[in-house]
């Protein structure tokens, strides 16, 4: 998510903020429930590299690029939808071209449940998946591992809640690198369904800032052969020393907050003494 050879948001927040840290800052940018926030130098730096309206982006003045987002049709020969998909590929790095109007292309007209309003447009964002992670990366590093399948109604009852309040309640820790979160789908049923495209559709769904993985293998992910692990949801919670301090089906958020707070405090041993 962060590394998408020079198109992800990592790469966006390094050119923009100075930091590839902060990609989750620009997530937060574009939440409007969220009260983080760029400032107007960083908002302009965003204009004059991907070609955004700077009247738009900052005073809410326009339309993001420059020209006229579609408008609503209706009638006999009316397109079936309200959301215009356009071909031109856009925020795929700086190399997005403003001509001042819009480009000849193929449009597809097509519908969302759920999504209703005009001037609505959807493209593609070109790039590429992260480098695998590699835990020796992450030494003296308290880690959380929230292993689900898309199939599995707890995992999105209580599984994606609890690791949401956990990425909001520790986010100074994440900032700082003190503490790292990943998500992995372990099939180990139902393959057909739990599908790697469905990994993206709930990557999309939460629109968490943590790499996601998809681990399948017959007859049991790598994930859950290592640590052991007995369906889904479930939390792996490892120490500063890569111990594993927690490893069962879906934990409590206090009792994840009490682990977590105890893991971060105790410093790293030195194996060696």
């Amino acid at each position: 998510m962060n590394d998408r050879n020079g198109k992800g948001m990592g790469d966006f927040a390094e050119k923009i903020l100075g930091n590839r840290a902060y990609g989750h800052i620009v997530r937060a940018f574009l939440n409007k429930g969220d009260r983080r926030v760029i400032d107007y130098h960083q908002a302009r730096a965003v204009c004059r590299e991907y070609n955004v309206n700077e009247a738009y982006l900052v005073d809410g003045i326009g339309t993001p690029f420059g020209f006229d987002l579609p408008k609503s049709l209706s009638g006999p020969g009316a397109p079936k939808g309200n959301i215009l998909f356009t071909t031109i590929a856009a925020f795929a790095g700086s190399g997005v071209e403003a001509t001042g109007g819009q480009a000849v292309e193929d449009n597809l007209y097509y519908a969302i449940p759920g999504i209703s309003g005009s001037g609505l447009v959807a493209f593609p964002i070109e790039g590429n998946s992260m480098d695998p992670l590699k835990f020796h990366e992450f030494d003296d590093t308290v880690k959380i591992m929230y292993c689900f399948q898309s199939w599995c109604p707890g995992c999105h009852s209580s599984g994606f809640p609890t690791l949401e309040e956990l990425q909001n309640h520790f986010y100074p820790q994440i900032k700082q690198g003190k503490l790292k979160a990943w998500v992995v789908q372990t099939v180990f049923e139902g393959a057909e369904v739990n599908t790697f495209d469905k990994l993206l559709e709930t990557q999309r769904k939460y629109d968490l800032p943590l790499p996601f993985g998809h681990d399948e293998a017959s007859p049991y992910p790598s994930v859950m052969k290592d640590y052991r692990t007995g369906g889904t949801p479930w939390y792996v919670i490892i120490d500063k020393n890569n111990k594993v301090i927690y490893n069962d089906y879906h934990i409590g958020v206090e009792q994840a907050k009490l682990l977590i707070d105890h893991a971060l405090v105790f410093e790293k041993s030195d194996v060696s003494s």
